[in-house]
């Protein structure tokens, strides 16, 4: 832990030492594993573990050492394609990420986030991505980010299968309206 620590505050390891620390781990700090080892070590505060969080998700996770831990990161990956597992991990990361004075997620972190978690599940997401920068242009809800997992699982090809009068936030209703016919378009040629 200290090898990582804040010179400052001892009890705390920040961005630098978070980026030391996933280097000694070969990941890039863009990869979905620095989210999946802030989830197992119950990190609280985005950009930084505390000691606790550090000595405790190493234990939890039965590793004593970097290396331990290395070997361990395609199994805890692996663990994602469990529905249910995957469905915690995504929700962690909404309240890990946001922030402990807001209840909403930054628009332009929000597509970042999705950009890396939601790759390869769900089939919209560049549609999303461009609608929100498009057309919302703001913060994202808490229900907003939980309904879109429910959304990208939910939701066929051609987006016939989506009911207006589900309890779908208004976004989502309004996302639907806007690629839908940008779907037919790409269909009938």
């Amino acid at each position: 832990f200290l090898q990582y620590a804040d010179e400052q505050n001892k009890d705390f390891i920040n961005e630098e030492g978070l980026e030391r620390f996933f280097q000694d781990l070969g990941i890039e700090l863009s990869d979905i594993l620095t989210l999946i080892v802030a989830w197992q070590f119950g990190a609280e505060t985005f950009g930084e573990f505390s000691k606790e969080e550090f000595i405790e998700g190493f234990k939890s996770l039965r590793c004593e050492s970097t290396r331990d831990l290395k070997n361990k990161l395609p199994s805890l990956k692996a663990e994602l394609k469990d529905d249910r597992c995957f469905r915690e991990f995504y929700q962690f990361i909404f309240n890990y990420v946001k922030g402990p004075d807001t209840k909403v997620l930054d628009l332009n972190m929000a597509v970042e986030l999705w950009n890396v978690v939601l790759k390869d599940r769900f089939k919209f997401l560049d549609l999303w991505t461009s609608f929100l920068k498009e057309r919302h242009n703001k913060a994202i809800s808490k229900d907003t980010w939980n309904l879109l997992l429910e959304f990208s699982k939910h939701i066929n090809a051609t987006m016939t299968n989506y009911d207006d009068e589900g309890a779908w936030p208004v976004l989502i209703d309004d996302f639907v309206e806007w690629a839908t016919p940008k779907i037919s378009s790409v269909d009938k040629k």
